[in-house]
């Protein structure tokens, strides 16, 4: 539990802030200076940790096991080469924009967090405050404790987050709304260390109007032939003679030709002069080829565990008795490798469903005393072997089916099973990291997937998808994966999942080029472009969307040429193509499409075409209806709403509606075929028909129309959550939102606050999984329907204007929008409300003066423009 107001401890520091953090059960953790985002059950969604110096570790403690050594925490070597790569993150530190993200990729063992790690200490030598992000979910946790992160007197702030592309993507969207980031007047950097660039769009989209300069740069693997090898394995090869107290280095070759091209990695590198060194130092017989290298450590980490025991002899003598004999210490280091360090409980669980059939708690003591927690104190278990590219091969070489001289064990496929089970009451310790590290392991040796991940998954496809977005990206990213394995995950995705959305895209792309492949022809290739640049959007990877949905577009016209019939899906893509140009901030070609779509819709083709078989299976035959202009009149009420021409959206958005409620039956629109194929439901068409018309009505300040036409949406969508909660609350949410506003300016301030109360209590459980709903939280919040309605100010509405200020900060940091300018606005001025009747006139005036700079930065035709409740493309189809 940590104290909101911290006390100043006025015997040393005087002028510093005290946190007292205080555990009661569970972790603790306190921050000072930054926000602090916490899952109902207490364990925060990340952790900020201040960079420290690490202690320079004991040579003989290194030496001990060979994978001590080539673990860059221990920066047994010192940072060589990669001038010119750290001369650029300096340039993109000093450049003039205050904030700025670079996504930093590379394989496994490229270099990636021994170039960051140099950078951050050139960094801190500079003044620079040095911030590691650390995920808070099944990660090893420090021990309970504050970090004071504030930035006064420091030159600038540096974040690292690493293996960003294995967090989960509500997890990193609510470590960039951290206040820590937005301070006006501090420089910050954010630095993203990942392996794929999968995850990037989406993380892009988020910050792309947050940060005046957003990037990904790739660390190249070492050219052959180049000096820079050569070098490299030098350096290293010196600095590991050292301690190993070798007087010639120079003396010892490389074990292998370092042109080969696995020897491009800084990590493959260091592992050839490490083998090259103890090989020399041990009389050994150095190995000849890549895969040898990685046997000849492993066999020396298994030669620790004999020692450790006593068998064989050896000068090295035992950190501590072990009593774990070999074959179950591999066992134990196996599933560590799979799931992770661990809280004891859950570590214990690791080895018991195994049914290994020994002493679980001695089994835990043993493997701490040969692979101890980073931390010294913490209480977690099962630390696995690192590097990870180490860990992953140990993985491939347990696993039967490869052709390697190293033991591969029996019992090894069914402690996977026992690991990653399936079921409804299964509960896998680690699943995530399970299936990613299968994956990683599978990307250099085929016979982990094709032997051991994917007939898991064939089995239990569900395992995938229950692992989250970024295990099922890296298994989909998977070379050799078979279509037919991919069409099964395809089966059981969602129409939307802010978790799996980045993953679903990857799904898709390999689906599409696959059927683009096998299954030619401009109607099928049209469909099929237009429902992957629903999963593209979705992703975030709005310019790839855009470039699919106007080979859509193109595709259809020359089909309508022919098939005059089919203009009802050119339609709806035209429907698409505005939706994805007003995300983009398009306005001119959002209305072009939208205005198109209309009048298709509106004249409708002849119906006494014939229908071809090959158009009956792509439609049904189906000619344009009532219901498809209704669905192109509501995405044309908001692009014109976009373009500020309100009286011309709500004609459209009223006329939408009007036909909407003439319609009788169920019918299959536009957005069916956006979908995939699925069929909507009239009465949620109808209802994004009346939120619309709401919106405008509001604007036109007709607030007692506003609130009937709010009113009647809310019920329609009130129905249907009933029904499909995961598919239609947030819709309703979003509704009630802007339906509270209007109560509020229709001078109904109890409905108001009874309204907006109870959305806000609904809607934090969906953010806590799904930062997209930040808006809906944020409208629930507003001071318009909170803090403006006559009540007296309270520690309540303090704490809520508090949390819509933050809130409105983030969203107009992050995306600059006109609507966010407002929100801020009406934050601002609501929170200096409550420091005036507090008599705090000075954080008034501040908090003041700040809105009066926001919205000088409104445009002009902003008092035209609606509260920002809604989304003003909520009449986009799909």
């Amino acid at each position: 539990m940590t104290d909101p107001h911290p006390a100043p401890d006025h015997e040393s520091h005087p002028h510093q802030p005290v946190q007292n953090v205080r555990v009661e059960g569970g972790f603790g953790y306190g921050v000072i200076g930054a926000s602090l985002h916490v899952f109902g059950d207490g364990v925060p969604a990340y952790l900020l940790l201040n960079r420290a110096p690490r202690p320079e570790a004991d040579p003989q403690w290194l030496r001990d096991i060979p994978s001590r050594i080539l673990d860059a925490r221990h920066a047994a070597v010192p940072f060589h080469g990669r001038k010119s790569e750290l001369e650029k993150l300096r340039t993109w530190r000093d450049a003039d924009p205050r904030l700025a993200a670079r996504w930093l990729h590379g394989p496994g063992g490229s270099g990636k967090s021994r170039l960051a790690h140099r950078f951050a200490d050139d960094c801190a030598s500079e003044g620079w405050k040095v911030v590691e992000a650390v995920q808070g979910v099944g990660v090893v946790l420090p021990p309970p404790g504050s970090q004071d992160l504030r930035t006064d007197g420091c030159a600038g702030l540096l974040l690292l987050v690493d293996y960003a592309d294995r967090w989960p993507f509500g997890h990193l969207s609510w470590l960039l709304s951290n206040e820590v980031l937005h301070r006006a007047a501090t420089p910050t950097r954010v630095l993203f260390l990942a392996r794929s660039t999968d995850s990037w769009p989406a993380v892009q989209a988020l910050l792309t109007d947050s940060f005046a300069h957003v990037s990904a740069s790739a660390l190249a693997a070492l050219p052959s032939g180049s000096g820079a090898r050569r070098s490299m394995f030098a350096a290293a090869r010196d600095r590991f003679a050292r301690l190993y107290r070798l007087p010639d280095p120079e003396a010892i070759a490389p074990p292998v030709l370092l042109d080969d091209p696995e020897l491009g990695l800084t990590l493959t590198l260091h592992m050839a002069a490490l083998v090259a060194v103890d090989a020399h130092a041990t009389g050994r017989r150095p190995p000849a080829t890549m895969a040898d290298l990685t046997v000849y450590l492993l066999n020396r980490e298994q030669a620790h565990w004999r020692r450790a025991v006593g068998e064989g002899s050896s000068s090295a003598a035992a950190p501590a008795p072990v009593r774990t004999p070999p074959e179950l210490m591999n066992r134990t280091v196996f599933t560590a490798a799979l799931t992770g360090a661990q809280l004891p409980h859950r570590g214990a669980r690791a080895l018991d469903v195994q049914r290994i059939g020994s002493d679980t708690a001695q089994l835990l003591h043993d493997h701490a005393l040969l692979y101890p927690p980073e931390e010294p104190g913490s209480p977690t278990v099962l630390h696995p072997l690192q590097p990870d590219r180490l860990a992953e091969d140990f993985l491939a070489l347990t696993l039967a089916g490869h052709g390697t001289d190293y033991p591969a064990q029996a019992w090894a496929g069914k402690a996977l099973s026992a690991l990653a089970p399936a079921g409804q009451d299964a509960d896998p310790v680690n699943l995530p990291r399970t299936l990613t590290m299968l994956a990683a392991a599978a990307a250099r040796w085929p016979h982990v997937g094709s032997g051991h991940l994917f007939p898991l998954l064939r089995a239990h496809p569900r395992l995938a998808v229950a692992a989250g977005g970024p295990a099922l990206a890296a298994v989909a990213a998977l070379p050799d994966i078979d279509i037919g394995l991919l069409k099964r995950l395809e089966r059981l995705f969602t129409a939307r999942d802010a978790e799996l959305d980045v993953a679903m895209a990857v799904v898709a792309v390999r689906l599409h080029e696959h059927r683009e492949r096998t299954r030619p022809g401009l109607p099928h290739s049209a469909v099929r472009h237009s429902v992957l640049a629903v999963r593209l959007a979705q992703a975030g990877r709005w310019e790839e969307a855009l470039d699919a949905t106007r080979t859509s577009v193109a595709a259809w016209r020359q089909v309508t040429q022919t098939n005059v019939i089919m203009e009802v899906h050119l339609a709806g893509s035209l429907i698409q193509l505005s939706g994805l140009h007003a995300e983009l901030g398009h306005s001119e070609e959002a209305l072009a499409a939208s205005t198109e779509a209309v009048s298709i819709t509106r004249r409708g083709p002849a119906r006494n075409r014939v229908v071809g078989a090959a158009l009956w299976l792509l439609a049904a035959g189906r000619s344009l209806t009532a219901s498809d202009l209704a669905m192109a009149l509501a995405a044309h009420s908001a692009a014109l709403g976009l373009s500020n021409r309100l009286a011309e959206a709500l004609a459209a958005a009223e006329e939408a509606v009007t036909i909407l409620r003439g319609q009788r039956h169920t019918e299959r629109g536009i957005a069916g075929h956006l979908a995939a194929g699925g069929r909507r439901n009239r009465q949620e068409d109808l209802a994004k028909a009346l939120h619309n018309c709401g919106i405008w009505y509001a604007a036109a300040q007709r607030h007692e129309e506003a609130v009937a036409s709010l009113q009647e949406a809310a019920d329609i969508e009130r129905e249907l959550a009933d029904a499909n909660p995961g598919e239609f609350l947030p819709g309703l949410l979003l509704t009630e939102s802007a339906l509270a506003d209007v109560l509020g300016a229709a001078g109904r301030t109890e409905e108001a606050k009874d309204l907006a109360r109870r959305t806000a209590e609904t809607v934090r459980p969906l953010v806590r999984n799904n930062p997209a709903h930040v808006p809906l939280l944020l409208g629930s919040l507003s001071g318009e329907h909170l803090f403006k309605l006559g009540d007296a100010p309270s520690e309540a509405t303090e704490a809520s204007a508090q949390e819509a200020l933050e809130l409105a900060r983030t969203m107009y940091e992050q995306r600059g929008v006109r609507n966010d300018h407002v929100g801020l606005v009406g934050a601002l001025i609501s929170l200096a409300d409550i420091r005036l009747s507090e008599e705090r006139a000075d954080e008034a005036v501040a908090l003041s003066e700040e809105a009066v700079g926001v919205a000088r930065n409104l445009p002009r035709a902003a008092e035209e423009i609606p509260e920002p409740s809604p989304s003003l493309c909520s009449g986009w189809a799909g």
